[in-house]
C-alpha cells in the first residue's frame, strides 16, 4: 500500500492520529535515523517491492511492515528492515549513495504509528 509522503506539522500529527483507524498505538521516541541508497540496494525490500525513495524507510524488527514512521514532519511507510546489528535505527531509502551519505547518522525525533 502505497501512501506517498505527507509533510505534517507536529499538532497535526495527532490531528493525524486521532482520523486513523489501521493502527492501535502512537509512540514517539528519540532514535538514530541514518540513510540507504537504492543504487546499491536496487532490488525488493522486505515489504515485497521496489522501496520508493523519500516514502520507504526500514524499522526495527519491532515494528510490524506497512506502519507509519514521522520523522521531521515527514511520514514514510516501514517497507524494510534495518539489519539485525542495527535494529533499534531506522533507515531511509534515498536516491544516491552520495545523498545517503550527506544525510550521515544523526539522533532525531521518531513518532511511531503502530499498525494493526
Amino acid at each position: 500500500m502505497f501512501l506517498g509522503l505527507i509533510n505534517l506539522t507536529p499538532p497535526s500529527l495527532q490531528a493525524y492520529a486521532n482520523t486513523q483507524r489501521w493502527f492501535y498505538q502512537v509512540q514517539t521516541t528519540e532514535a538514530i535515523v541514518t540513510a540507504y541508497d537504492a543504487q546499491d540496494f536496487p532490488g525488493e525490500v522486505a515489504a515485497g517491492h521496489k522501496g520508493i525513495v523519500g516514502t520507504s524507510i526500514a524499522c526495527p524488527r519491532s515494528i510490524r511492515l506497512g506502519s507509519m514512521v514521522a520523522i521531521d514532519n515527514k511520514k514514510f511507510s516501514c517497507d524494510d528492515r534495518t539489519a539485525v546489528k542495527y535494529d533499534g535505527r531506522f533507515d531511509l531509502f534515498v536516491a544516491t549513495r552520495a545523498e545517503a551519505l550527506r544525510f550521515g547518522k544523526k539522533e532525531m525525533t521518531v513518532t511511531i504509528f503502530f499498525k494493526r
